[in-house]
């Protein structure tokens, strides 16, 4: 369960429902923090971090989050706290999508379709739908909005693992290009060797 605190624009909130923008704003939160933390303490063998925390949230914001078929399960009259069902769409843009898909080829890592059904997300085009558990409440000065999220964890890594693989990708074809380049010059350093010992010869 991942829980975050969100303040109310306004005050004086007496009581969360399922389908309030506050509470579904911090829900939504929850997810993108812990991908965005996922993917920040990723580290190469250096120690140095492999995603700038600047490119990993410009491309976290590309991400369209919504919320269908919301509804409260349960609800006590002598609390603020409801207790919610739902389900969680992540639309990913097609050119994301695909640079993830060719971020993961090039890395000879599964396919963004197989990352989605280990996190029991179901796909349909570019977006990736996922039922959802969750409550919220505001605090006692009704000033914040409290929420936890369960399995919030598949989520994140759902969004870390694609947006990760698209990231990756121009730095893999750049290692790529590098390393085709030492290979040609190391081959035509042998021959210049060859050569020459032929030439001495």
């Amino acid at each position: 369960i991942a829980m975050a605190v969100l303040a109310v624009a306004g005050c004086g909130k007496q009581k969360s429902t399922c389908s309030g923008a506050d509470e579904l704003d911090v829900v939504k939160s929850i997810v993108m923090d812990e991908a965005e933390k996922s993917l920040t303490k990723e580290k190469h063998e250096d120690g140095s971090t492999v995603f700038s925390a600047a490119s990993v949230r410009a491309t976290l914001s590309k991400l369209s989050i919504n919320f269908d078929n919301v509804r409260t399960a349960k609800e006590d009259p002598n609390s603020t706290k409801v207790f919610c069902e739902g389900s969680i769409k992540i639309v990913v843009p097609p050119d994301l999508l695909q640079s993830a898909e060719e971020g993961r080829k090039l890395a000879d890592f599964g396919t963004v379709a197989a990352v989605a059904s280990t996190s029991a997300m179901e796909q349909a085009a570019n977006a990736f739908t996922k039922s959802i558990e969750y409550s919220a409440q505001p605090t006692d000065d009704g000033k914040k909005v409290y929420a936890e999220l369960t399995d919030a964890n598949s989520i994140a890594e759902f969004i870390s693992e694609m947006v990760g693989s698209s990231l990756l990708k121009p730095m893999i074809e750049a290692k790529k290009i590098a390393e085709a380049k030492a290979a040609e010059a190391a081959s035509q350093a042998a021959e210049a060797q060859r050569l020459q010992s032929e030439q001495e010869q």
